[in-house]
């Protein structure tokens, strides 16, 4: 999901019944040439978010 007005990329990888969200900049979209329902490979990065992050993150 991408908007001209945001800065990030949201990208939903899925594992089977789980799922994860990522946020990549426009450009690494691009870039990759990111497709729906395409098999790639993550890495995993740690982040701290707060509760107010973390909820504006799928709702806004």
């Amino acid at each position: 999901m991408h908007s001209e007005s945001s800065d990030n990329v949201q990208v939903k990888l899925a594992f089977g019944n789980d799922h994860i969200w990522a946020n990549i900049t426009p450009w690494a979209c691009d870039d990759l040439a990111l497709t729906i329902g395409q098999s790639v490979y993550a890495q995993i990065k740690g982040v701290s978010m707060t509760e107010s992050e973390l909820t504006q993150s799928f709702t806004g």
